[in-house]
């Protein structure tokens, strides 16, 4: 196991909070962001 580093926890724990609160809000706003809405769908093909 000569590939493993030690990391002190509170490093590791702020560095992987951070990465989670980011990631959950890039993805919040890319699903509330008007490239999400969704216009042209299978079902407005046969509208008539």
């Amino acid at each position: 196991m000569d590939d493993l580093l030690f990391v002190e926890y509170s490093e590791f724990n702020a560095r992987y909070n951070h990465r989670d609160v980011t990631a959950r809000k890039k993805m919040k706003d890319l699903g509330d962001s008007d490239a999400n809405k969704v216009t042209r769908v299978f079902s407005t093909l046969f509208e008539g």
